[in-house]
């Protein structure tokens, strides 16, 4: 099998991937970056065409500002950039197993960056898997890649940024806002002392979605969820409840939308499949977002050669993803023994506190209501694939089925065509809460290759 050699291998062209690369290969680096998706970027520079003007650069956010600076250094570069490209596997010895459109081959770097980002978390109810019924990202990624809305009304509800985002864009596409339901009180909102340090862009990117929310009179419902999407074939009806001060939802307080279009999330999930296929040491830390890679102070994990940085090692944002992409960086070249600035290193390192404090505000934030699991209906899908319902767990949990391993095996739980990529975050809060422990790291599900389907004759054609 065709093996190709570089100094370091990034995997994920987001904000940390692109910082990344960028300053690996000014020093000299050869470097090559993959990425699932047809253009660099990530989720978050996600976009209609190749390239932006400056009068469309010019009306974005801050950090989004900075991250096309980066992506055009990156493509105007030497570096080696393989779109549409997924890692089967890492091996022994750094090899990494890819899978590029039509052909399968390995890489053999010295160092290798996982910045494989993130994915939504959901909160279930009834009728979640009602087509009409989307998630807030997959909204912001057909109408950034697209340029479309899936509705002319949309509804939005969960917690989070993200839910002000997302109806923010809506609202610049011509669509109408119908409400914006909070999962949390008002209150949540409210940072602690320091959280918010360093957050300048965010805050003025707050100020313009509420200034566009007060210009259309988008009505805000706080301390809501969504109880049941209704509709024979297409989502038609959403039915909502208030929830009382323990997180339990008030009978009595039922509201209905009518509605085509309900876009729905609550916060996000670390991608950690990769670096546990490595063997990297996770720590389940549930204000930055649950399971995420631990690292040392120059974000090496705890494989040799392996460095992890963005959303993997702590939902953060986009200000702690460029930060520790440039952190990265310097690790590396610290550990390959090149030159690099001390001064920078510890300039970052502080940095990073700050944004590692935002981080607790935000997955605070979005965290499932404190009595998520008494207002769940036994009804309610949590594996749609399999078709599992929160019934089913809790009757094969107090049959003793209590790990994820268990569960797995008698219900097939992540066993679907995701392979519990949108299950799984939602089955592990799930048992940690009914069974009142988390979990620990030998008890999440093994990962193991081929982590993404790849053709058969493709490898066989390589052999």
């Amino acid at each position: 099998m065709k093996t190709e050699i570089c100094d370091a291998l990034v995997v994920g062209a987001g904000l940390s991937g692109l910082v990344c690369a960028e300053k690996l290969a000014r020093e000299g680096l050869k470097v090559i970056i993959l990425d699932e998706n047809p253009l660099p970027g990530g989720q978050f520079l996600r976009r209609l065409k190749a390239s932006l003007t400056p009068a469309e650069l010019k009306a974005k956010p801050g950090p989004v500002r900075t991250g096309h600076l980066f992506l055009e250094k990156v493509e105007q570069g030497k570096i080696r950039v393989l779109p549409l490209s997924e890692v089967v596997g890492i091996f022994d010895r750094n090899q990494v197993l890819v899978h590029e459109k039509d052909r399968t081959f390995c890489i053999s770097p010295q160092l290798i960056l996982l910045a494989t980002g993130a994915r939504e978390k959901f909160l279930p109810f009834v009728g979640w898997d009602l087509p009409g019924v989307i998630s807030t990202g997959a909204l912001q990624c057909f109408m950034k890649s697209s340029g479309l809305m899936p509705n002319k009304e949309l509804l939005f509800h969960g917690a989070g940024p993200l839910l002000w985002a997302g109806a923010g864009e809506a609202l610049k596409h011509g669509a109408k806002v119908q409400a914006i339901l909070h999962t949390h009180s008002l209150s949540r909102l409210l940072p602690k002392p320091g959280q918010l340090r360093a957050q300048g862009p965010k805050l003025l990117e707050g100020v313009g979605y509420m200034a566009a929310f007060c210009s259309h009179r988008v009505r805000h419902r706080f301390k809501t969820v969504v109880i049941e999407a209704r509709g024979k074939g297409l989502l038609e009806e959403v039915i909502t409840a208030r929830l009382d001060s323990a997180g339990r939802v008030l009978m009595g307080t039922e509201s209905r939308y009518q509605t085509q279009c309900l876009a729905t999330g609550h916060g996000f999930a670390p991608n950690v499949e990769l670096a546990q296929q490595a063997g990297c040491k996770l720590g389940f830390e549930p204000l930055l977002g649950g399971f995420i890679v631990q690292t040392t102070g120059g974000l090496q994990s705890s494989v040799e050669n392996i460095f992890a940085a963005g959303e993997v090692t702590g939902i953060g944002g986009a200000l702690k993803s460029l930060l520790e992409g440039e952190l990265a960086a310097l690790g590396m070249l610290k550990k390959l023994g090149r030159p690099f600035s001390d001064h920078d290193f510890t300039s970052l390192m502080a940095k990073r506190k700050a944004h590692l404090a935002f981080a607790e505000w935000l997955n605070r934030l979005t965290a499932y209501p404190d009595a998520w699991l008494y207002n769940l209906p036994d009804d309610s899908i949590i594996c749609r694939c399999e078709d599992i319902t929160a019934g089913d767990l809790k009757n094969a949990v107090d049959q003793g089925y209590d790990t994820p391993l268990a569960l797995k095996r008698f219900l097939r739980l992540g066993m679907g065509p995701c392979q519990g990529r949108t299950c799984l975050p939602i089955a592990y809060d799930f048992l940690a809460g009914y069974r009142n422990r988390p979990l620990a790291q030998d008890e999440l599900l093994s990962t193991r290759p081929p982590l993404k389907p790849v053709p058969l004759g493709h490898l066989l054609e390589e052999e």
